[in-house]
């Protein structure tokens, strides 16, 4: 496969996972909620914490504020990547077929039911999908995503 192609799949991967992203993220913020609302689970003795460099005693208070900071980290991770996601597609707002993207990515919908909505051609559809995620793939990667 060649290096474009590869960029290509990996902006379809991002675009299908996008849903997904802002699940995960919905989910880690309301766990977040309840972590800084619940509060450690247990006061009553230190918990080893086993790390690569050895073990380290680490109270109720400070495992929860690890796990804090880890579930603050993932929310975070989410949100940048629906923000690069985001401005990719955004940046074709003035296209007709930019409809495509959401669509087919977004909604999950079939080139033929995307080509009724926008009364063209099946094959119309294919050919400036693949125009868009290729543009797509230079903004989210790069030079890297160009066929030189």
């Amino acid at each position: 496969m060649s290096d474009n192609k590869c960029y290509y799949k990996m902006t379809e991967a991002r675009l299908f996972a996008y849903n997904d992203l802002k699940a995960k993220m919905e989910n880690d913020l309301l766990d977040l909620q309840d972590m800084l609302k619940e509060g450690p689970a247990s006061k009553s003795r230190d918990i080893l914490y086993r790390s690569v460099n050895g073990g380290v005693r680490l109270s109720p208070d400070e495992i929860q504020q690890i796990k804090i900071d880890n579930i603050k980290r993932q929310i975070e991770d989410c949100r940048r990547e629906i923000s690069r996601i985001d401005d990719s597609v955004s940046a074709f707002d003035g296209d007709y077929y930019a409809l495509i993207i959401k669509m087919r990515y977004f909604e999950r919908k079939s080139d033929e039911v995307i080509a009724e909505i926008l009364n063209c051609d099946v094959s119309t559809v294919r050919r400036n999908r693949k125009r868009l995620i290729t543009r797509m793939a230079v903004r989210l990667y790069g030079i890297k995503a160009l066929a030189i």
